[in-house]
């Protein structure tokens, strides 16, 4: 039978070191610690200009795996950005963290951009991932962590030693491996 009058106290969802129940008519002494807890948020897009601006009408990016790593107390966060490319890591403690965001398949990260409210704040060129410094120890939250990507291009051909030096491939030319 449940009762009613009793209250249960979870851990579940936060950082808490134990469980307790109180029930009607008891007395305990519990002590409980609470520590404000930030957030960091963005969201990820598609780049039509690759100017490392976000503008009305690019496509925003869903299913972008995103991490939080603590660079010295070892927590570890992690989230996929919404449909709607949005993404937040919340309930995060203050300290030191690394912001790492995995690039999905056939894309790369946007270009640098030195201004523009609603800028990349990773840029990397053909790397599958990447990452930056968050520090939340002045114990406020980030937002406006935006990601951009754009369409990932590949080149192909290939790369011979001109015997002729007319400046295009002839058969019987010397292939270069491993360039």
């Amino acid at each position: 039978q449940t009762d009613l009058n009793a209250y249960q106290f979870s851990t579940e969802g936060s950082q808490a070191s134990g469980e307790f129940t109180v029930s009607a008519g008891m007395e305990t002494e519990q002590g409980i610690g609470v520590e404000t807890a930030y957030h960091v948020a963005g969201f990820c897009w598609v780049e039509t200009n690759v100017d490392g601006v976000y503008e009305s009408g690019e496509p925003m990016m869903p299913n972008v795996r995103i991490t939080l790593d603590g660079q010295k107390n070892g927590l570890h966060y992690e989230t996929i950005s919404k449909a709607d490319g949005t993404w937040i890591i919340d309930r995060v403690r203050p300290a030191l963290y690394t912001l790492t965001v995995y690039t999905p398949e056939g894309l790369t990260f946007t270009r640098t951009a030195n201004s523009g409210k609603y800028r990349s704040v990773i840029s990397r060129d053909g790397v599958l991932k990447a990452g930056k410094a968050v520090d939340l120890n002045d114990k406020t939250s980030r937002e406006s962590q935006n990601i951009g990507f754009t369409r990932a291009s590949i080149v192909k051909g290939i790369c011979y030693l001109d015997a002729n030096y007319n400046g295009f491939y002839d058969a019987g030319e010397q292939p270069l491996q491993g360039v």
